[in-house]
């Protein structure tokens, strides 16, 4: 019994944090505003590397804007120069390690939620492939947008600890039991009136280990060969995500079947750490997300602005509501 003890209270992880990658990916919208709110975000006090891997699509759409709705140009798609949009990106403050622009021509075969899994994955390919080939496997991914906030600004620095000191007792019970290293933190996507059999996953901003992310980029892959096959006669099973399910739902579909224990849940800063409560969180500091893609003005120059710096500080200590002054913002 004292050996059990003994070993659910070591450490998971005793290597400890050394190493960050943050796989972004998606359509640019809001990049010119928020790559410097991410430079920030990712800024540490713990002396660990993060590395930026970005993946984007060249085309530029704003569905659910307020006013596109209000003036029936939900359907406006713009698309961007490719070597334009490419230059952007790999010559941005976040210094990414590996860059890619995906063309329409590519997800001519998907359906809007095959377009969403391509983009993760391909962001996560980049990753992988700088891993291989410099031989090391990064502690920690994050995967994420170029249009969401998460709040609080320094949650990395309350990151980092939690998984130095995680004990395999406590992931065990924040993780389901998955005594693996295949683990995602992320909520599940709240849809008044949905009825599913499956809990969608809000995919905006999740993290988790590195083979966490390699696991959900070869179920990707796997659905997009199906996807685009799903018309082949020859094949004898089709993958229910290509025909009914849509993004959320697939990813929650995913994680089940790669082993991926998940949270459920964000965590919250209580007492000045990051923890996981199932229940009434009171008046804790929760982690949220905030989705900031409605700049319908395409046009708009962020050098018009103030120093990034302040302004990357700003977007979220107060989640974003200094946008909503800007003509260019709309509610959502």
């Amino acid at each position: 019994m004292h050996h059990d003890d003994k070993t659910l209270n070591d450490l998971k992880f005793p290597q400890g944090c050394k190493r960050i990658a943050v796989c972004m990916y998606g359509q640019y919208r809001t990049g010119d505003y928020l790559l410097p709110y991410y430079k920030e975000f990712f800024k540490n006090n713990y002396n660990v590397e993060v590395d930026f891997f970005c993946s984007v699509k060249l085309t530029r759409s704003y569905p659910n804007s307020d006013i596109e709705l209000n003036n029936k140009t939900s359907n406006i798609d713009t698309v961007w120069d490719k070597d334009t949009l490419h230059s952007k990106l790999e010559n941005n403050i976040l210094k990414p390690k590996s860059v890619n622009v995906i063309s329409p021509e590519q997800e001519v075969l998907l359906e809007q939620p095959g377009q969403l899994f391509h983009g993760i994955a391909d962001s996560i390919k980049l990753k992988l492939t700088y891993e291989i080939k410099n031989n090391f496997i990064y502690d920690l991914v994050f995967i994420c947008r170029y249009d969401v906030l998460t709040h609080p600004m320094k949650l990395i620095d309350y990151i980092i600890p939690w998984y130095d000191k995680l004990t395999i007792n406590d992931y065990s019970k924040i993780f389901s039991g998955n005594r693996l290293s295949n683990f995602l933190v992320g909520e599940y996507n709240d849809h008044a009136g949905y009825v599913s059999s499956y809990a969608g996953i809000n995919d905006l901003f999740i993290w988790g280990s590195s083979q966490t992310a390699d696991l959900i980029m070869f179920e990707i892959m796997r659905l997009l060969q199906q996807c685009m096959n799903k018309d082949n006669n020859t094949i004898t099973a089709h993958d229910m995500i290509s025909d009914q399910l849509d993004g959320h739902n697939g990813l929650s579909i995913m994680l089940r079947r790669s082993n991926i224990g998940f949270s459920k849940i964000k965590p919250i800063i209580k007492n000045n750490k990051l923890c996981f409560i199932y229940g009434r969180l009171g008046t804790d500091v929760s982690v949220r997300s905030t989705l900031v893609r409605e700049f319908f003005d395409l046009t708009l120059d962020p050098t018009q602005w103030r120093t990034h710096q302040i302004f990357s500080e700003a977007w979220a200590g107060d989640h974003y509501n200094r946008f909503r002054a800007h003509p260019g913002f709309a509610k959502s």
